[in-house]
């Protein structure tokens, strides 16, 4: 997987003060992309353990509110690596299901998220 930007503190993609990752790769391509540098699955830079490790230091601090994942698509089917059991707090399972069932109906409708399922069904 490779992502294109982290912003560590970000006030502007979520409630309080979050941090940012900008992930590469998506194949919807919307007609009004606001970001379509990041449909290339290779833009940026990889995302490799060192970027790991950054995430996480950057989400430690208290004043920090959470995450925010931002694209490309954080959940293409097509990702490679899934990286959500480390970041998440995954006891917090009323989201996630809520989660699952989003994800589900979206494969009614023909999209595979089954991979993305499959790692947050086996975290939770």
């Amino acid at each position: 997987m490779y992502y294109s930007e982290i912003k560590k503190t970000d006030i502007a993609n979520g409630l309080g003060v979050r941090v940012t990752l900008f992930v590469s790769g998506c194949n919807r391509h919307c007609k009004n992309c606001f970001n379509k540098e990041t449909w290339s699955f290779t833009n940026g830079k990889p995302f490799d353990a060192d970027t790991e490790r950054e995430l996480m230091e950057a989400l430690a601090p208290s004043y920090i509110n959470g995450l925010t994942l931002l694209g490309g698509e954080p959940f293409e089917p097509t990702q490679t690596q899934c990286f959500l059991g480390n970041i998440y707090d995954f006891s917090q399972k009323e989201y996630f299901n809520h989660l699952l069932n989003y994800l589900r109906n979206k494969e009614k409708g023909g999209a595979d998220y089954s991979k993305v399922i499959k790692a947050i069904e086996d975290k939770i």
